[in-house]
């Protein structure tokens, strides 16, 4: 599991496309973040996250008390 993060490979929702595609792995996924995608001038609306809707995604917070 990878993250969007600005001056990854995934900074672009193309970009995400394309490394995924090649990587072709159903077990293989990203964290995707808006507003990583927003700072690197990407569409962050519906329009641009629909694009990543198929990605397998998930995220785990650790919460201390």
């Amino acid at each position: 599991m990878l993250n969007n993060a600005p001056g990854s490979l995934f900074e672009t929702v193309n970009r995400i496309l394309e490394v995924l595609a090649s990587i072709d792995r159903k077990v293989f996924g990203i964290t995707y973040k808006p507003e990583n995608l927003r700072a690197c001038g990407n569409d962050a609306g519906p329009d641009g996250i629909r694009q990543l809707a198929h990605i397998y995604t998930t995220s785990i917070f650790k919460m201390f008390a």
